[in-house]
């Protein structure tokens, strides 16, 4: 009885050609996944030297130690705008940081010196009305950082529109146009106010006057009678009359006075009261007795 051999169910595998084939896929998959990620970190090292050169440029922004922070040239605007946009929150920080240990105002376009708080102490306490809400707490170190509170407006101003994702990771379709805080001068108005100028009135306005007055005073509830006398009221103070001589304070009506409940004189005997409550206390003290 000749023996057959068992055949395999399993899928016959492929030839070296085959193998060959799959490793030099996966070997050009890895490849590409390398290379994407490579693509990124080069592209985050590009965008951290780029913000690191730009806070080392607007360190010395403005162009001119006389330049005005409310009305910046179009030149320093321009550029200040362009080395800002890839910035984050947290990269303008330092930028505020950088200009500080400089002794430069926080504010790129300030040339002024920050103001130094005289107190030793770590909080201020600031508000205008100082009561309520306008109360508020703020570190010694953040009012440090300015020359007045309107170059500390425009910098947080320009840190509101940052984004908050890192420039590596952004679009082109999500470029930001930065704007700057408007200073608008400050207005004053004036305005005459018309004079009124003292002049006749006619028997029909008085008329108009009184009927008026009149109808007001029902609608408060008085009565006719009681209406505003028309001529002047003469006010005469007279001093009361003294009858008889005055009378000392006698120490007795004072010392009955002190029986009184406000105002109020009981019936009950107090001293009888007094002599009662004593003889209980006695009472209580005995039964301690042995």
């Amino acid at each position: 009885m000749d023996s057959q051999t068992p055949k395999s169910i399993l899928k016959k595998p492929g030839g070296p050609d085959a193998t060959t084939e799959a490793q030099a896929v996966r070997a050009q998959r890895n490849r590409d996944i390398a290379i994407h990620h490579a693509t990124l970190i080069q592209q985050q090292k590009d965008a951290e030297a780029q913000i690191l050169e730009a806070i080392e440029e607007l360190i010395d922004f403005p162009s001119t130690e006389n330049a005005d922070p409310s009305n910046p040239s179009s030149v320093d605007v321009s550029r200040f705008t362009s080395l800002v946009a890839p910035f984050q929150p947290s990269d303008y920080d330092s930028l505020i940081e950088e200009r500080h240990c400089a002794e430069v105002c926080g504010y790129a376009l300030c040339p002024r010196k920050p103001l130094k708080q005289n107190t030793t102490a770590k909080m201020r306490i600031l508000g205008r009305k100082g009561t309520g809400e306008d109360l508020k707490f703020v570190p010694t170190k953040q009012l440090e950082l300015w020359c007045s509170e309107d170059c500390a407006k425009r910098a947080l101003y320009i840190k509101a529109q940052l984004n908050e994702e890192p420039a590596w990771l952004r679009r082109a379709s999500k470029t930001m146009e930065i704007t700057l805080l408007n200073d608008e001068p400050r207005r004053t108005f004036t305005a005459t106010l018309p004079q009124r100028l003292k002049g006749t009135t006619s028997k029909g306005s008085d008329a108009e006057i009184e009927n008026s007055l009149s109808n007001l005073a029902l609608e408060r509830g008085e009565q006719p009678s009681s209406a505003r006398p028309t001529g002047l009221m003469n006010n005469n103070i007279l001093e009361n009359a003294v009858t008889r001589a005055a009378v000392p304070p006698s120490l007795s009506t004072e010392i009955e006075d002190y029986k009184q409940i406000e105002n109020y004189d009981p019936q009950v005997d107090f001293n009888e009261y007094l002599k009662a409550s004593r003889a209980q206390d006695d009472d209580e003290d005995r039964d301690w007795d042995i």
